[in-house]
């Protein structure tokens, strides 16, 4: 933990940066690999079935008598066979492992073993041999349920290995199972092809965590570079020097608001510097008159300043120590002047220390507050952040889900045109046997008068044409029914027209609003991808906002530490100006001079400082200023601007 908190802050920004790309690119695997597994099974699926439709299709090709069925979902059904050989053709196991890379078992049921039997088999033994003739096993998880009529998919050992099958059962006519029709693959096809793509995963995700990092690291050390310049500006004014010139005050962002406080610090530092040395110079002044009057020091011995050495004119002073006399008296008089004036001073720094303590405990108040505000709006932050980046996460499914269903919305265009197309089909094939029905009806007409005129010829034979008369009535019986049957089926046709024209009428209709469904969900797919995008920039915007809230808090609680040391200071500097009063009211001064000379005006007063008004200027600096550090205090403890 004291490793880290030396770090510097781009190093910490950095390391942080790095732990939130690894934690992305971990969740993201583990997301990629869950849906990479799905994918591969229905992949897996789908090519059993197709492997199913395919061997059904094979054999049917050499033994034509057998038959099957495909329902909506694409899998075989219904698998008649009437008698499955003994040793069925071999090409056709080879032929669809040439094609689908999949495996095919034709068993047969064998009454008197009491199991199923490979016919015919794909499969091979360690020698190389096929297996034709080897039973199935008793204990096969696919027995029961092919006896029971149902098909089989699931996973079972093969030869020491695990493999996915899929078993349909064979039927004679009289429903009677008889057999089936089996695929299979090696489950170590999907477990390589799993590792492979999992592999490529994590290679990317590592390349993106690095370079993530890199791009924050450079963009963090840019935006923190002025700060190195602040903090060697802070050194210098801890170390006293108030002359060094403070960069960055005309930038409009966070670093400028902290150059612009540290020029402030500066100011007030220079300040609190020159009511030093203005403090000290008047010590120094008292102390040269305290020296100069060191002679008559004897008879002030009692503090008392309203003595003077009097000349009255009966008995005057003598003329020799006049001079004396007068020394003496300007001198008292000079000095109560002066005491005067030290202690309208102390009064004054009293009432400025006073009115800098409020200042100081009021700004302390204040910067407590804005603390816990600060730390209210991080703490807000943060939840507002987690609640941005929960969004973005749901809009980017939602993103997803929108694909998905333009795809699906892709293929029941395709499924409709699709269906245009055979209605149109049926339409032709309905006019064709229109056709053929009008030419069937001609026939009938013809064979009608045929048989007619067969009979007028019998008649004229007589006895011997009997016969064939009632040859010709049957055949015009016949050719009645013809003719009345292609009449129905005329009819039937032209409603079946009827019906295929309003069928690919509504069909037509379908696949427009189709169309107009798949560019409105491509519409809103690409909104809502928008949405996510902003959603992530908002995430990003939100976590810079909150890393300079808590910057902005850390400086406050260290500003607020910075206060209590100023009241501090203050509050030793009232006590001082106390002590000085008290001093100063063990004399005893004069209200006015005793040698009746008047006061010399007192200059203004250069001690008391305004506090209350942030906009008055500084006072001018003096040409031979020098800095001086300020006297440490016993509430100290060990503290002070170097902490800061």
């Amino acid at each position: 933990m004291n490793r880290l908190r030396s770090l510097g802050l781009v190093s910490r920004l950095t390391g942080l940066s790095v732990l939130f790309f690894l934690i992305v690119g971990g969740v993201g695997f583990v997301i990629a690999d869950h849906s990479l597994r799905e994918f591969e099974q229905r992949s897996l699926s789908d090519t059993m079935q197709t492997a199913a439709r395919v061997s059904a299709e094979l054999v049917q090709d050499v033994y034509p008598d057998l038959t099957y069925s495909v329902d909506a979902q694409g899998q075989v059904v219904n698998v008649i066979w009437p008698a499955i050989p003994e040793h069925p053709d071999d090409r056709i196991v080879d032929q669809l492992h040439a094609i689908t890379g999949t495996e095919l078992t034709i068993l047969r049921w064998d009454a008197a073993r009491n199991d199923f039997i490979r016919a015919s088999t794909s499969l091979r033994d360690a020698d190389g041999q096929r297996m034709d003739g080897t039973q199935l096993g008793a204990d096969h998880p696919a027995r029961a349920a092919l006896l029971r009529g149902e098909p089989y998919l699931g996973e079972a050992e093969i030869l020491g290995q695990p493999h996915l099958l899929n078993l349909r059962p064979v039927k004679a006519p009289d429903g009677r199972v008889i057999g089936s029709l089996g695929n299979f693959v090696p489950q170590s096809a999907l477990a390589d092809v799993l590792g492979a793509t999992q592999r490529e995963i994590v290679i990317g995700v590592a390349v993106v965590s690095v370079l993530g990092a890199l791009v924050l690291f450079l963009v963090n050390r840019a935006l923190l570079r002025p700060l190195s310049g602040l903090s060697a500006v802070m050194g210098r004014i801890s170390a006293g020097d108030t002359t060094v010139e403070v960069p960055a005050l005309n930038r409009r962002d966070e670093i400028g608001t902290f150059a612009r406080g540290f020029e402030a610090w500066r100011e007030a530092t220079a300040e609190a510097a020159a009511l030093s040395r203005l403090a000290r110079e008047a010590e120094a002044e008292q102390a040269r008159v305290v020296g100069d009057l060191s002679l008559g020091l004897s008879r002030l011995a009692g503090l008392d300043l309203t003595a003077s050495i009097a000349s009255p004119p009966e008995a005057p002073f003598p003329a020799r120590y006049e001079e004396v006399r007068c020394n003496f008296n300007a001198v008292v008089d000079t000095l109560s002047e002066t005491l005067l004036m030290v202690q309208q001073i102390a009064r004054s720094i009293d009432a400025g220390a006073t009115e800098f303590n409020g200042i100081a405990q009021d700004m302390s108040n204040r910067t407590e507050t804005q603390a816990a505000t600060l730390e209210e709006t991080a703490a807000a932050l943060d939840e507002l952040t987690a609640s941005v980046q929960s969004t973005a996460q749901n809009a980017a499914e939602v993103d997803s889900a929108m694909a998905e269903n333009g795809r699906q919305a892709e293929e029941g265009g395709q499924v409709v045109r699709r269906a245009i197309s055979a209605m149109e089909q049926i339409e032709q094939s309905s006019r064709q046997i229109t056709r053929i029905t009008d030419v069937i009806d001609d026939i009938a007409f013809q064979t009608n008068l045929l048989a007619l005129n067969a009979g007028v010829e019998a008649a004229r034979a007589g006895e011997a044409g009997k016969g064939f008369a009632v040859v010709a009535s049957e055949v015009r019986s016949l050719a009645q029914r013809a003719s009345d049957s292609a009449k129905e089926i005329k009819r039937l046709i032209s409603q079946s027209t009827e019906q295929v024209e309003a069928g690919s009428t509504l069909v037509n209709a379908t696949g427009s609003a189709l169309g107009v469904m798949i560019e409105r969900i491509r519409s809103v797919t690409t909104m809502i991808a928008d949405i996510a995008n902003s959603a992530r920039e908002q995430s990003l915007g939100l976590s810079e906002i909150n890393t300079g809230v808590k910057q902005l808090d850390e400086v406050t609680q260290r500003n607020a530490a910075v206060v209590v040391q100023s009241t501090t200071s203050s509050e030793v500097l009232h006590q001082d100006a106390a002590r000085l009063t008290e001093s100063l009211s063990r004399f005893r001064l004069p209200e006015v001079a005793a040698t009746g000379m008047p006061r010399p005006a007192m200059a203004a007063v250069p001690y008391a400082v305004n506090l209350t008004s942030a906009a008055s200027p500084p006072p001018a600096r003096p040409e031979e200023f020098r800095p001086v550090p300020l006297p440490r205090t016993g509430t100290d403890a060990g503290g002070g601007w170097e902490d800061f």
